[in-house]
């Protein structure tokens, strides 16, 4: 009778643990600056290019594009993904002996996909400025790059089947929309200027993204913003205690700087 009763106590329990491993898979992600939350892995341009990974050979499914109903009924809320860069680059000569093109361009489009497990951002950019021969001012590239706006419902599609978690999405989780921000940083915006140390994904060995050509290396480590005469790239040190710094300096030096960065790779 007493080993019966032990067979039942231990059988509740791991029923118990279940439901609880569960709820953790739901919870786990809080919204704003409540918790970083670390995303599902993502098979993304720039995560790839940040770790420098070559392209894997699995079947992946057709980009989903992301239409955000931005209606006063709409919940949003903000969210933290960790970066999981393997590779830092400290200076200017370090993104250009990796960059395979340097660039400065204009944010002409932007939209939001779900894609392989991940929620990525695409970007129509206009060439302003090419330090890079085979890149022509005028020219419109495409890119992508990790984090964007998705909805409640297609995170819940993507995490609970990893935890065995079968349930129904819920209207209101259709409705809610969630902005993904890679270590915090705010997406980008049209209209806004950078300078890219990209290099071209299709064709090249990258991990490709249905639609997009280029990526930055090292994800935001390769993206200068330009503005008010100086450039800078995202620092997300009070974050995540990264060990490199924005650069930020005057457009004037970061040109100059870039420059001779340039003459010395060849």
């Amino acid at each position: 009778m007493e080993s019966f009763d032990m067979k039942k106590i231990l059988i509740s329990a791991l029923v118990v643990g279940c439901f609880v491993l569960a709820g953790y898979a739901y919870t786990s992600i809080k919204p704003d600056n409540a918790s970083i939350a670390k995303n599902t892995p993502e098979i993304s341009a720039s995560n790839k290019v940040a770790g420098a990974a070559k392209a894997s050979k699995e079947t992946t499914a057709d980009p989903v594009p992301i239409a955000p109903t931005n209606t006063s009924s709409t919940k949003v809320n903000k969210r933290w993904t960790m970066s999981d860069s393997s590779v830092l680059y400290k200076n200017l000569d370090e993104l250009v002996e990796r960059a395979d093109y340097v660039f400065e361009c204009e944010i002409i489009e932007v939209s939001y996909f779900d894609y392989n497990g991940g929620t990525n951002t695409k970007l129509l950019v206009k060439v302003m400025n090419s330090y890079s021969p085979e890149i022509k001012a005028g020219e419109v590239l495409t890119f992508s790059e990790a984090g964007g706006i998705t909805t409640q419902a297609n995170i819940m599609r993507r995490i609970t089947p990893k935890f065995g978690v079968v349930r129904s999405i819920t209207e209101a989780e259709e409705n809610e929309e969630v902005i993904l921000l890679r270590d915090g940083r705010a997406l980008t915006k049209v209209g806004e200027r950078y300078v890219y140390f990209a290099v071209k994904i299709t064709g090249s060995g990258w991990n490709p993204i249905p639609g997009t050509d280029y990526g930055a290396i090292g994800g935001y480590q390769g993206q200068f913003k330009i503005q008010n005469g100086e450039a800078e790239r995202y620092d997300p040190e009070p974050q995540t205690g990264s060990k490199y710094s924005s650069l930020k300096m005057k457009k004037t030096d970061f040109d100059k700087k870039l420059r001779l960065a340039l003459e010395n790779k060849k």
